[in-house]
């Protein structure tokens, strides 16, 4: 199963056998009220960071790539 954006690339992949969930690096999306939103951005230096934004429009970093 995966979601594909407006340009036909898949921005979330589930991997139904292994149960993996991957997220394409994307621009940092809007804080919308009463939901979190989970999702990879580059940090710039080459890195993938796993952050959640809420309704109050602030990133925050849960992981960065080793």
């Amino acid at each position: 199963c995966n979601y594909r954006n407006n340009t036909g690339t898949s921005t979330i992949d589930l991997d139904g056998r292994s149960g993996a969930l991957r997220l394409l690096e994307v621009s940092a999306p809007s804080g919308v009220a009463n939901k979190a939103t989970l999702y990879a951005v580059d940090n710039g230096a080459g890195k993938t960071q796993l952050m959640v934004i809420f309704g109050t429009g602030v990133g925050i970093q849960l992981a960065i790539e080793a």
